[in-house]
């Protein structure tokens, strides 16, 4: 994921699937007079998505992928080994004071953003007490690094199963120890790749909820079920500011500060990243109106008050998600991105399947209690962007306002 965020999946934030632009317009209309039979394949199997719901949201603005861009493919490659994974495969630095640039970019509790209310496809789930936010990580749960691996991982366990098969069955018994060391070395390897980086994707969590409160104006940040797996914060204590990748600082997002004194004792970021501030301040300011003047300030079109995006594991989502990050939307796009789509969506489901759902614990659950009437109980779907793709009210509202953020 790579300064792109789930505005493609929200449809509050984005438009049908469509044409891209002249560049990208142009390459899928040479790609279709040149081979006819896979633009035919391609538009048909595009055609299902769309009437399944899959396609419903994936243009506007310049975030999430960079299929945008002429050189789509190459500025994808760089941008996920540019990755934020800070905080996620290493720790944020901490034991430190705010940098002058995050005292610049201090984001306001009182005084409200220059952006719009919009949520950008990070809202779990919201209700007059509390809103669940979505972890920086979702989206690339998966991807391009994680699929690489896990593909190396398989086809050096088939090697290591062939050495030993052929050892055992083909090779004399004084001869065939150099079988069953070659077979042990590339299990050594894929251990080693699972602990360099497949640890931190299987066996963990599906996603990690960052929770609002407003009633008793806390944050919990989940990182485990385990003791001392979800840091709470008071709401009024955190310094929040929009954060940079080291790496590309353009890429930004929403960070928050746990202080002591004037030391940074701890970090978390949430939501997606992006390529640019505009829509990181959006996701603030939602996340602002909603503590500060209640769930009625957020959502204010009836068309709006709904969760677009869905954190199942099921396929659907995972291809949806895949679709997302490739950028594959036009035939032609479709077509060159097709084999990354499919292994990244099977990648994201096999992870996901072996992921639980994250539970706060009781003494949490206690303070987060929805009452049984709540008026403000937005709807949640089961795949991303399922409202847009029913209701045509929806969709039309989202394309507008996904027109308008492209603006800003």
């Amino acid at each position: 994921m790579n300064g792109h965020q789930a505005t493609a999946i929200s449809p509050n934030n984005s438009a049908v699937a469509g044409n891209v632009d002249g560049g990208c317009g142009a390459a899928s209309s040479t790609a279709r007079n040149g081979s006819s039979w896979v633009s035919r394949l391609v538009d048909a199997l595009g055609n299902w998505l769309n009437q399944s719901g899959i396609l419903v949201c994936i243009k506007m603005d310049r975030n999430l992928t960079a299929l945008w861009h002429k050189d789509w493919g190459l500025k994808l490659l760089a941008r996920e080994n540019e990755n934020m994974y800070t905080g996620w495969f290493t720790s944020f630095p901490v034991q430190r004071s705010l940098t002058q640039t995050e005292h610049n970019e201090a984001l306001s509790r009182e005084k409200k953003a220059k952006a719009e209310s919009n949520e950008r496809g990070g809202l779990v789930k919201l209700n007059s007490t509390f809103i669940d936010w979505i972890d920086r990580r979702f989206l690339v749960r998966g991807m391009m690094n994680t699929c690489i691996m896990f593909l190396m991982c398989v086809v050096i366990f088939f090697f290591a199963i062939w050495f030993s098969v052929y050892g055992t069955l083909f090779v004399e018994p004084d001869n065939n120890f150099i079988y069953y060391y070659a077979s042990g070395m590339l299990i050594a390897i894929i251990v080693l790749f699972y602990f360099l980086l497949l640890k931190r994707e299987f066996f963990t969590y599906t996603h990690f909820p960052i929770r609002f409160n407003r009633v008793t104006r806390k944050i919990y940040v989940f990182r485990h079920n385990g003791p001392e797996g979800v840091l709470t914060v008071a709401w009024d204590e955190v310094f929040f500011h929009i954060g940079h990748s080291q790496k590309t600082p353009n890429l930004c997002d929403i960070r928050g500060e746990v202080l002591e004194g004037e030391t940074v004792k701890d970090t978390f970021a949430l939501g997606h990243f992006f390529e640019r501030p505009q829509p990181v301040l959006e996701m603030w300011e939602f996340i602002r109106r909603y503590m500060e003047e209640g769930p009625e300030a957020v959502g204010e079109h009836p068309l709006d008050r709904y969760v677009s995006l869905s954190v199942t594991g099921s396929f659907k989502n995972c291809l949806i998600m895949s679709r997302i990050f490739y950028g594959a939307d036009s035939p032609f796009a479709q077509a060159i991105s097709l084999p990354l789509v499919a292994l990244s969506a099977v990648t994201r489901w096999l992870i996901l399947k072996t992921c639980k759902v994250p539970v706060f614990p009781p003494e949490i659950e206690s303070e987060c209690v929805v009452e049984a009437n709540d008026p403000n109980v937005w709807p949640i779907p089961e795949s991303s962007g399922q409202f847009a793709a029913e209701n045509p009210a929806i969709m039309a509202r989202a394309v507008e306002r996904a027109e308008k953020a492209a603006t800003r």
